[in-house]
């Protein structure tokens, strides 16, 4: 199970990767809410203490950049009005008040964001209609040319010395590029 849902992970990085998508994060830690900008892999490791998930995502990795620099700008703003009427210290602003913040430098910016979930679900549509097509051709005796790849991958290889992967992690890889060439594709229309 948890290496199925390490391929999907995977597969999603790979459409995002090639639609050349850049994240929107909101990231949780003991200090407070803070906003980065991550790439198509998405929030990766952070530090012990911290956690964090991309709320948003955006078409240019330099228009997430401008995108987190207004909204940090905005909450900076916000906190300091509120701790001028309210406390002395600094207030944290709160995950929804961060993603406000960010769909209102989006649209001051006039960027198009796309929420997680709409690009999960144009992701799960395309890895779904890929593995159709792969069971398709699997059953029609079509994949001799991917078997064949295989093959060379293994005579090179080994001519090399390197090591050689199993078919399954060398089939995982091949569909992962499928996918980041659909997205390619798909990122003109």
């Amino acid at each position: 199970m948890a290496r199925k849902a390490g391929e999907q992970a995977g597969l999603m990085a790979a459409f995002r990767q090639g639609l050349g998508l850049a994240g929107l994060a909101v990231i949780q830690s003991p200090e407070g809410t803070r906003l980065a900008a991550v790439g198509s892999d998405g929030v990766g490791s952070l530090p012990a203490g911290e956690s964090g998930e991309v709320r948003f995502w955006c078409r240019h990795a330099a228009d997430a950049e401008r995108i987190v620099a207004t909204a940090k700008s905005k909450l900076r703003r916000h906190s300091l009005d509120s701790a001028s009427r309210a406390t002395p210290h600094l207030v944290s602003s709160c995950p929804s008040e961060a993603d406000e913040a960010l769909m209102t430098s989006a649209t001051r910016l006039h960027v198009a964001l796309y929420s997680n979930e709409e690009i999960i679900c144009e992701a799960m549509a395309a890895i779904a209609r890929m593995e159709e097509e792969l069971e398709f051709m699997q059953r029609a005796g079509a994949l001799r040319s991917v078997n064949q790849s295989y093959r060379i991958y293994r005579q090179e290889s080994s001519a090399r010395g390197e090591k050689i992967g199993p078919y399954a992690q060398w089939f995982r890889a091949y569909k992962e590029n499928l996918v980041r060439q659909i997205a390619a594709a798909l990122r003109y229309f």
